[in-house]
């Protein structure tokens, strides 16, 4: 079985848990922090942030 590693993406404003990168995708997307409602760019293609295992 292969296991799977992923990427917490956290805000970085508020460090709020945004979303779980699970899949190798690349790109620059912004979205909507729900916590501090900040509009926050968040660049995929770095493995930036905690592994999830």
């Amino acid at each position: 079985m292969e296991q799977q590693i992923r990427i917490i993406v956290k805000c970085t404003a508020c460090g709020w848990r945004l979303m779980d990168k699970v899949t190798s995708t690349a790109g620059i997307i912004k979205i909507k922090c729900p916590h501090c409602h900040q509009v926050v760019t968040v660049d995929l293609s770095l493995r930036r942030g905690r592994p999830l295992y």
